[in-house]
């Protein structure tokens, strides 16, 4: 190209051309895409990585609370039901084996393939396949093992359940003091004392010297009560305990007591620690035996010291001002194996040969595992002390931490019916109706009036409300139940992991 004098002239090209009408991007397409967008993420956040669910009863309380109105609301890592197989002590949500239309929660406590067992209030396991077997001959054969619990679960477990009302922890009076505490005048000799100053309660005393936790420690008989701070009730003296108190030593020397009676041990056990210049041993004893020794361990006269002594699950740790100095693992043989009578569960403080003044006691206990829940099971049936069951691999064992009152393995049951013949189906023992109100609890099959006609209704196993016509278990229809204790890998949800409403309960779940 040139121009009008015959020069060459440079062409000029628009480095973006005119888009044609028909590609203009429209403000609908726009909003089109995004919402398809947002959907495919929520579904994918929703059905992979996580959800929220509201939780209706109170079989995982004091950890979770549960309310069909006001409940904890938790979040759920779905993705760790793709990657991973569940880890005893998790808390997991899962879809009800026997009602998969109801999503429970509920702690791991049994993961196949074993033999889990529930024995004077612990879990225990041994090789798969021996339900049959005794726990005696599993004990002699050094085939039945306990389960104990992660650190940070046995640490939030014990402060779940405090003995001690807020206002006489701190040992502050005499009346606060009597209300939880005692020391025998036997106990006690000329040169004993004890005074209440601003500071708590200074005992001055040449020879051992207790205060001895006054009420008895049990776990919870009455399913429907709350979970309370004294929680003294129940049928079975818990002895996993653990004991909380500050302390300062006075004068030139002297030994701090600690004490726990487990109630399946005939022997205490007891923490030694001297302060100043005593030369009394510190250690960690059962009975006369030293279970762990703690070296040149010594208190500081005139320093304040925090102490935490702890048995549970045949494990005895022990902690001065937050750091753990002591831990020593024993092992005994489940009393329901022996038949043998139990001691009554109790926890002591006091020291020897010196002057000391405590404070801020706290005494806490560890769940009592029951052989049976807390609403079906007669405690006269002899299934209701321990319970057995053999879980083969892909699947669990699971269990509520309101053990009095779960309906958890313990109880489920699986009913079939067949009615003239035809196919079995199968379902829950007891028919949840509305999986909104899950206390709401029906024998199945169960009878709906429709006006002057009733009607026999059966709910099954994937949560379908079926209605049975001619079903009459006197002509020709059967019905059969059997134990269905476990939940297979199938119906897991997730892993819970906080609890995220209301705000004042937000926290990691443990």
């Amino acid at each position: 190209m040139t121009d009008g004098e015959g020069e060459p002239r440079e062409e000029i090209r628009p480095l973006v051309g005119p888009t044609p009408a028909a590609e203009v991007p429209s403000l609908f397409r726009d909003v089109i895409e995004s919402f398809v967008l947002a959907v495919i993420i929520a579904m994918v956040v929703k059905n992979i990585l996580g959800e929220a669910y509201k939780v209706p009863t109170g079989s995982m309380e004091p950890t979770i609370h549960g309310d069909v109105e006001g409940g904890d609301h938790i979040l759920v890592n779905k993705m760790a039901a793709i990657v991973r197989e569940p880890r005893r002590w998790e808390i997991w949500v899962f879809q009800y084996p026997l009602n998969q239309r109801i999503n429970y929660v509920k702690r791991f406590v049994g993961i196949g393939p074993e033999t889990v067992r529930i024995a004077d209030g612990d879990i225990w396991t041994s090789a798969y396949g021996s339900s049959e077997e005794t726990i005696a001959d599993l004990w002699q054969a050094d085939g039945l093992a306990i389960q104990r619990k992660p650190d940070a679960l046995r640490a939030a477990t014990f402060e779940r359940y405090p003995q001690v009302l807020d206002e006489a922890v701190p040992l502050a009076d005499a009346e606060a003091f009597a209300e939880f505490w005692f020391t025998p005048r036997a106990e006690l000799d000329d040169d004993s004392s004890f005074a209440f100053t601003g500071e708590g309660l200074r005992i001055d005393s040449a020879s051992r010297t207790w205060a001895h936790f006054r009420n008895p420690i049990k776990d919870r008989l009455d399913p429907w009560s709350p979970v309370s701070s004294t929680n003294c009730e129940g049928l079975h003296d818990v002895g996993d305990l653990r004991i909380d108190l500050g302390l300062r030593p006075e004068g030139p020397g002297g030994r701090i007591l600690l004490q726990i009676r487990d109630s399946e041990l005939s022997e205490f056990i007891e923490a030694r620690l001297p302060f100043g210049d005593s030369r009394a041993e510190a250690g960690i004893y059962l009975g006369d035996r030293r279970l762990h020794d703690l070296g040149g361990l010594r208190l500081m006269p005139g320093r304040r010291h925090r102490l935490s002594f702890a048995n549970a699950d045949d494990r005895i740790t022990l902690e001065v001002d937050g750091k753990e100095v002591g831990r020593a693992d024993y092992r005994h043989e489940p009393m329901v194996a022996q038949g043998a009578l139990r001691w009554p569960a109790r926890v002591s403080f006091g020291l020897e040969d010196g002057t000391a003044t405590f404070c801020d006691a706290q005494v806490y206990r560890d769940i009592y595992y029951r052989g049976g829940g807390g609403r079906s099971r007669s405690i006269f049936d002899p299934s209701y002390e321990n319970c057995c069951v053999d879980v083969p691999a892909g699947h669990y064992f699971v269990l509520g931490d309101n053990s009095p009152a779960s309906h958890d393995s313990r109880e489920w049951r699986r009913v079939s019916i067949q009615v003239d013949g035809r196919d079995e189906i199968a379902g829950d023992v007891m028919a949840v109706v509305d999986p909104e109100r899950l206390d709401d609890r029906r024998e199945n099959p169960y009878v709906r009036m429709k006006g002057d006609q009733a009607e026999t209704w059966f709910v099954d196993e994937f949560g379908n409300d079926r209605r049975l016509d001619g079903y009459d278990p006197a002509r020709g229809s059967r019905r059969s139940e059997l134990p269905a204790p476990l939940v297979p890998r199938r119906l897991l949800v997730g892993r819970a992991f906080a609890i995220f409403l209301p705000l004042e309960r937000l926290r990691l779940v443990r």
